[in-house]
């Protein structure tokens, strides 16, 4: 006999394998139905993440994202009050917190939950992280030779079919420092760590290096080479196809050809790429200032560098992103447009290229169809490019499909692990909808990768405001304000979520004295004026927050992407529907970009 359950409007038919609400069935993933049974089955205990884990996918490692994609999955289905039914447990689990009443039927659905036995197959590597190489004797506190061994190292292995290497981003933070493979290994959630070091001696270099399964810690392959340093290319030839021989992984054709590829053979050039690529990985103001330096001293060296272009284009997209330091953001993402076509006119093949594109296409021309059709491209030629899904993530946001978006962040987080970009953006599109604790769990997890990152502190203030928890947004706002000194666009919107806070828990002097600050920035920067939309909501000063939508200059516009989501902002559309102006004042503010973002 196997129980029917009920609760509230649903009804749960394990027999049939169907979730139905008054009657009429709704359209659900078959794992997403096993979760739901697996949480009702247990209404009113915290199942834990490792049980729904090891039920769900008895047979085969996962990410965790998977679940998490299956419990949105089922939110989406429950509705707006889903959080009446699904209590999330922060770093734990989940509860069925509804009432639930039982009744029998004859069906069984026993083989959807039971996992087969596992066979006694030999353990195999289907997933890789390198480290950044250790740097030991005269090269000791230039770490930037181990993390450019480690990035070439990755390319190359990540050509191999049926290999999933974790990409250089995601291994960032073990620069500098000691890290136990163990420990790496687990974190990153692979099957295995290549590791080494590396020590010069005046022309020559002395590499060593292994190769070490996570499960039960065993050394799968090592080797000693001492080669010229002018070498250091065949030598990283030879490492990777070693690699691959002890994985007993096979390469057709293609994969050869794009495993041998050389982007330079200067040697000179090379090292000037690596400290790019080196300041490039920190994303601060200074790094960026630095990589530039870097990136167009390689290209002095070797015009004919595409990946050094393609880092170029990048850190001066970043440029006019953030709005750094001079030059002015046309400028910068003018730069930045010519270094990705030079680029991409070296190397049409080059997923990098396509992926700095993107952010001129996006973010300065606002040609949302060339920018999906680039990021699209950049995907295709890379798909395990998690920086590309990334971008391609926020295009989506932007397009507002939230849930496209949610699904491309969750792909690039399941790239990268540890990537606090990508967590953040998850988080973010779970506030946008309204799904607190969900947030709550993704911006944690970015704040354990990093603690200091603005964004991710902002958030997790945003999120304390919704819940009402004012004292620690409150110190959220100021400590994400205080980090993001220096950068103009960055520094502003910290101003404007604490202007918001003041304004909503009556420090109504507090926050006018924030916009005045936002004022004294606009004489340098005039855009950032607009940056108080949010402050005249809170205060209730509609008419005044409309006056800045509705014809707001093109470089504040990708600002007002969550105007029709974001929680803050109920108050102004509520207040737009009353007079009549409604939905058809909204549309009509962004009306001639969003034509642009959907032509």
């Amino acid at each position: 006999m196997q129980p029917l359950y009920a609760f509230s409007s649903y009804r749960l038919d394990p027999g049939n394998c169907e979730l139905l609400h008054d009657g009429h069935s709704l359209p659900i993933t078959s794992k997403a139905f096993q979760l739901l049974l697996i949480l009702v089955e247990n209404h009113g205990r915290l199942v834990r993440k490792d049980e729904l884990m090891r039920r769900l996918w008895p047979d085969v490692e996962v990410e965790e994202a998977n679940l998490i994609q299956n419990i949105y999955l089922i939110r989406k289905l429950l509705g707006k009050n889903s959080q009446k039914y699904i209590e999330t447990v922060p770093r734990q689990g989940y509860r069925f917190i509804a009432g639930v009443q039982e009744s029998w039927s004859t069906h069984c659905i026993s083989s959807h939950l039971q996992g087969q036995a596992k066979t006694n197959a030999i353990l195999q590597v289907k997933s890789l992280a390198v480290l950044p190489f250790r740097t030991l004797g005269e090269v000791v506190g230039e770490e930037y030779i181990g993390l450019g061994m480690a990035d070439v190292l990755t390319t190359k292995l990540g050509t191999v079919e049926g290999l999933k290497v974790r990409p250089t981003s995601a291994i960032f933070k073990y620069v500098n420092g000691q890290c136990d493979a163990l420990v790496a290994g687990r974190s990153l959630k692979v099957d295995a760590i290549l590791e080494g070091t590396i020590q010069t001696v005046g022309d020559r270099i002395r590499v060593t290096v292994q190769l070490i399964r996570i499960s039960d810690y065993q050394q799968l392959w090592s080797e000693m080479f001492d080669e010229k340093f002018s070498d250091v290319f065949a030598l990283q030839d030879t490492i990777s196809e070693q690699v691959v021989r002890a994985l007993e992984l096979r390469m057709n054709g293609d994969e050869r050809m794009r495993f041998a590829k050389h982007f330079t053979v200067n040697i000179e050039a090379y090292k000037e790429y690596t400290l790019g690529f080196y300041f490039w990985a920190k994303r601060t103001k200074e790094g960026v200032k630095r990589c530039i330096e870097y990136f167009e001293g390689a290209i002095r060296k070797d015009p004919g560098y595409a990946l050094a272009y393609a880092g170029l284009a990048d850190a001066y997209g970043l440029v006019g992103f953030y709005g750094y330091f001079p030059p002015d953001r046309t400028e910068a993402f003018e730069r930045a447009r010519a270094a990705a076509q030079k680029a991409l006119s070296i190397d049409p093949m080059l997923a990098e290229g396509y992926t700095a594109l993107a952010l001129v296409k996006s973010y300065y021309d606002r040609d949302f169809p060339a920018t999906e059709s680039v990021l699209r491209r950049a995907i295709a030629l890379d798909p395990n490019y998690a920086l590309a899904h990334l971008r391609y993530a926020n295009l989506l946001h932007e397009l507002e499909k939230l849930d496209d978006a949610f699904k491309e962040y969750l792909k690039a987080h399941e790239l990268d692990p540890l990537s606090v970009v990508a967590t953040h953006n998850l988080s973010y599109i779970l506030y946008l909808q309204r799904e607190y604790e969900l947030a709550t769990e993704y911006v944690q997890k970015a704040l354990e990768v990093d603690p200091v990152n603005p964004e991710a502190i902002c958030l997790l203030g945003m999120i304390h405001e919704r819940k009402g928890n004012y004292e620690e947004a409150l110190s959220c706002f100021n400590r994400s304000k205080e980090l993001s000194m220096g950068a103009c666009y960055g520094y502003c919107d910290k101003l404007e979520n604490l202007g918001h806070l003041y304004a909503v828990t009556g420090h109504t002097d507090k926050a006018r004295e924030v916009m005045r600050e936002i004022d004294r920035l606009s004489r340098q920067t005039p855009i950032v004026k607009y940056f108080k939309l949010r402050i005249h909501v809170g205060l209730g000063e509609m008419e005044a927050a409309a006056r800045l939508i509705k014809n707001p200059p093109q470089q504040y516009v990708a600002a007002l992407n969550d105007i029709n989501t974001d929680p803050r902002l109920d108050g102004l559309r509520l207040a737009l529907a009353s007079n009549g102006s409604g939905d058809s004042f909204l549309k009509s503010v962004l009306e001639s970009d969003r034509a642009r973002r959907r032509a």
